[in-house]
């Protein structure tokens, strides 16, 4: 894990340190537009997941789960009774079948306080054909990437919050292949079948602390597990997570409580017709490694805007390159 003066900011896998070097460098793709508000507003958007363009958001790791139990049940029997506890109010094809866009759960005891993830997403690839594709206009490819040090936005965003139990940021890659998303959940119902069976725990608090358990592994880790038809995105995820009544109180201003002139905000905009939450969250401006421009833009003339823009606003001067890929049309 990356020290960042921080308890809250983690990678998501426990060798995730081996994946995701400190000096790391993802990219971000936008269009002309988004990278202008970028870069002008030296802020970028953390949307709400359930907001997200691919609707399986949050449904699809707990079907991975389902399948995964469903056929290695007599190896992990306590940990398939927690399961069952945790998700007995949903109808379970429908979460296999990928046709439930909401997930219900519940305690043996108590209640769960809901929570609030909100993703801002990378790539790891500079240069994606896959990616450029989303910034095609009137048959033109108009597109920009911001390269982002992993370091320096995740110091920055350390930097904005207090110590505080009501929030956790994760990051790291996203898996795709099968092979490796099964390997994660089979470390997972290890770990809940040891713990199930471990004597030296009080059992009337084991159940509720292994329902709680895989409730936050969900949250927290879910949304690092997409279906392998997404994997030319290649993706790198930065996830903020608030308890839910936390979110929804007019505290995300930390000013008040840091020493610090950014901070977070919450906002709205249109997306796909819908009113959509996200949050502003500021980044410094040495966080910016380099840029990429997409494949048909007229380089020369792009390239020098740029300069013109990093120069008046104050950023330092980092490379501009444009996209390798031979595109003719």
């Amino acid at each position: 894990m990356f020290n960042y003066h921080s308890n809250y900011i983690y990678n998501y896998r426990q060798d995730g340190i081996n994946l995701t070097k400190e000096e790391s460098i993802v990219y971000h793709y936008t269009s002309p537009e988004g990278f202008l508000g970028i870069l002008t507003s030296q802020n970028v958007r953390f949307t709400d997941i359930k907001y997200m363009n691919d609707r399986s958001e949050g449904v699809y790791f707990v079907k991975l789960l389902l399948d995964y139990i469903d056929k290695n049940k007599n190896e992990y029997p306590s940990a398939a009774e927690v399961i069952n506890r945790l998700l007995g109010e949903n109808n379970l094809e429908e979460i296999k079948t990928l046709k439930a866009t909401n997930i219900k759960y519940r305690l043996t005891e108590g209640k769960i306080e809901p929570a609030r993830a909100f993703l801002f997403c990378t790539c790891v690839d500079a240069d994606s054909l896959n990616m450029w594709n989303y910034y095609v206009k009137n048959g033109s490819y108009q597109g920009y990437n911001i390269g982002f040090r992993v370091d320096a936005f995740l110091e920055t965003i350390a930097k904005m919050f207090p110590e505080n139990n009501n929030i956790s940021i994760y990051y790291g890659k996203v898996l795709y292949t099968l092979k490796q998303q099964q390997e994660e959940i089979k470390n997972l119902l290890q770990t809940i079948e040891d713990a199930a069976n471990d004597n030296s725990l009080l059992n009337y608090a084991k159940s509720n602390a292994l329902e709680l358990y895989l409730k936050r592994y969900i949250d927290l880790y879910g949304v690092f597990y997409k279906h392998h038809k997404f994997a030319g995105e290649q993706e790198f995820r930065f996830v903020i997570e608030f308890d839910y009544e936390f979110s929804n109180r007019a505290i995300l201003d930390f000013r008040d409580w840091i020493d610090s002139s950014k901070t977070i905000t919450e906002d709205f905009c249109i997306k796909n017709g819908i009113i959509t939450p996200f949050l502003n969250v500021p980044f410094d401006k040495k966080t910016i490694s380099r840029v990429y421009i997409s494949p048909m833009t007229e380089f020369a003339i792009a390239k020098r805007s740029i300069k013109e823009i990093i120069y008046k606003k104050g950023y330092r001067v980092f490379p501009v390159h444009q996209s390798k890929i031979p595109i003719r049309y």
